[in-house]
């Protein structure tokens, strides 16, 4: 009987040690992140045998010095799924932080900033042929989480407006608005997006705008902080006007009511002057369902505080 309990007591730490060895192995960390090199691979053209994952808090310090051996991904199973563990590599990221990573080979070939905070962690960043375009730089990719999408507050590659006034990338840090973005962009590539674009500014600003969801006054008020000269017309802008939308009455959509909007309304209708239709539906202030001289007697009525 002692023989046969001891050989089961055996067995069982025989067991008991295997099991928890077939647990460690199926227990992954979470605190990874992967990507894809069989999307860049066409991509990249040149063979390459290592990958490094390169992190820093976005506008603060890298973890690690580019391309050291701390940064070096794994690709264990030979599948083209390259991992980077952080805790191996004893990177602790804070919650609610905003961080940068970029992966690179060997050759030099890296894909662009990519944004991500701890929710992202255990995603996988793959690319598809998108790259940065300007006369100066063709060969950073950029790469997208595949759980993530690609919204203006989605985490992906950093939104960028380029210097021949394309928008690349998809995710604008939480350090920045798009005004802000739109300001940078008139102080350092306006007169390259002039050249390179074939846009005239009103084209050029306005299809801008619609991408990185800017409303008109969002574009006046980047231009007067800037004071850089912007051949820009608001009114015949195709921008919305976002919160600040105009009163009843104000059909040169300046935000305020005044003997203007009846100047411009009596012009309209002697066929002088052509106001837009997005303004044009705020000039009907008696509410008869259309616009009127009427309407232009009404505002200098209201202007004269006589209703």
């Amino acid at each position: 009987m002692k023989r046969l309990l001891s050989f089961i007591l055996v067995f069982l730490i025989i067991f008991s040690v295997v099991a928890v060895s077939v647990s460690a192995k199926e227990i992954k960390s979470e605190n990874v992140l992967h990507f894809d090199a069989n999307t860049v691979a066409p991509f990249w053209v040149y063979k390459f045998e290592r990958i490094y994952c390169h992190i820093w808090e976005y506008e603060g310090e890298s973890f690690y010095r580019w391309q050291s051996i701390r940064e070096l991904c794994t690709d264990e199973d030979k599948d083209g799924i390259w991992t980077y563990d952080l805790d191996k590599n004893g990177i602790e990221l804070e919650d609610g932080k905003l961080y940068a990573v970029i992966f690179s080979n060997e050759n030099g070939k890296t894909v662009y900033d990519i944004l991500f905070d701890t929710t992202v962690l255990g995603d996988t960043a793959y690319c598809d042929g998108t790259y940065y375009d300007s006369p100066e730089e063709t060969e950073y990719y950029f790469a997208y989480w595949r759980n993530q999408g690609r919204g203006l507050y989605d985490f992906g590659p950093t939104l960028y407006i380029s210097s021949i006034g394309n928008v690349v990338g998809t995710c604008i840090p939480n350090t920045k608005t798009q005004q802000k973005l739109f300001e940078d962009f008139l102080i350092n590539k306006l007169e390259n997006a002039r050249v390179y674009s074939g846009k005239d500014d009103q084209p050029l600003v306005d299809d801008l705008g619609l991408q990185i969801e800017l409303t008109i006054y969002d574009a006046l008020e980047a231009i007067d902080n800037t004071n850089v000269k912007v051949e820009w017309s608001w009114w015949e802008s195709t921008l919305e006007y976002g919160k600040f939308t105009p009163a009843l009455g104000d059909v040169d959509g300046d935000t305020t009511l005044s003997i203007m909007d009846a100047t411009l309304i009596q012009q309209y209708k002697a066929e002088i002057f052509t106001i837009p239709e997005k303004l044009l539906v705020f000039g009907d202030v008696d509410k008869d369902a259309k616009v009127s001289v009427l309407d232009a007697t009404e505002i200098q009525l209201i202007l004269a505080q006589l209703v």
